[in-house]
């Protein structure tokens, strides 16, 4: 017999934080996303600042726009950056899973790179991301479908900032061309997925009053595979037909992204 979900509590508006508090919650996000860089980057950081703090933009342009778009209860800024920082912290198991995977599967196959891009990032950069959702959707601020969005795009920028920088720093060797497209295109892709795993999180809220594992799995479905599907294709055609590619794959989701919104 099929269990029948309890009806939703009665919502509780969050209790406002003090100025202090909420000046705290930005110095810590500010803190973890410092020394997040410290320990993927080392002081790389530091020495190629201009590039860092550029590799931080767009991210923060389309989040600005997506936080804006909940136009009756808006997530508190100091929330969403906390998501931010988490989702810079967790490039750290990304990457380190990413280079052992690569390494590993050079060995095995000699395609290191290649399997690690459509096998390896897609799961684990989706598993690390949907993590901190866990944690935020315990908060009074996160109890529908719109607040897993601006949360899950939220982690998604953060990752999506670090990333850059290192695309920018150690793969495109500081190629103006392709940092500025990496920063203000190819780093929307890993909101949108993310925003799915928060969409199914937030679901659950409304559904259940807390977080249920099965709903985070089936937004973590979506999440993965759209991810599986850009890094695929974007290998296998390559040059700009595969930027064209990816940025349809990216629209797409993002459309059916909206859709779901819009029914919820």
């Amino acid at each position: 017999m099929t269990e029948i979900p309890p009806a939703p509590s009665y919502y509780e508006k969050p209790e406002e934080k003090s100025l202090l508090m909420k000046i705290i919650f930005l110095l810590l996000s500010l803190a973890l996303i410092v020394i997040s860089s410290i320990i993927i980057f080392s002081f790389d950081w530091l020495t190629n600042f201009g590039i860092y703090l550029l590799s931080f933009t767009g991210p923060l342009l389309y989040l600005q726009f997506i936080w804006r778009k909940d136009k009756y209860e808006p997530e508190p800024l100091y929330y969403v950056a906390e998501a931010l920082a988490l989702g810079a912290l967790a490039a750290i198991p990304a990457v380190i899973t990413n280079i052992v995977f690569a390494v590993i599967a050079n060995f095995l196959f000699g395609l290191g790179n290649f399997l690690s891009a459509v096998v390896s990032a897609p799961f684990f950069e989706e598993l690390y991301k949907g993590i901190p959702l866990l944690f935020l959707v315990k908060s009074k601020e996160f109890n529908n479908e719109t607040d897993g969005v601006v949360y899950g795009f939220a982690i998604g920028m953060g990752f999506a900032s670090l990333e850059n920088f290192g695309y920018s720093l150690y793969v495109y060797e500081q190629s103006i061309i392709l940092i500025l497209l990496r920063i203000f295109l190819f780093s929307f892709g890993h909101g949108v997925y993310t925003a799915f795993t928060g969409y199914y999180l937030g679901y659950s809220k409304t559904i259940y009053d807390k977080a249920n594992i099965w709903w985070m799995v089936k937004g973590l479905k979506y999440a993965i595979g759209f991810h599986f599907l850009y890094n695929f294709l974007i290998s296998i055609i390559g040059g700009i037909f595969g930027i064209i590619v990816g940025l349809i794959i990216d629209s797409s989701a993002f459309f059916i992204l909206l859709l779901f919104l819009r029914k919820a």
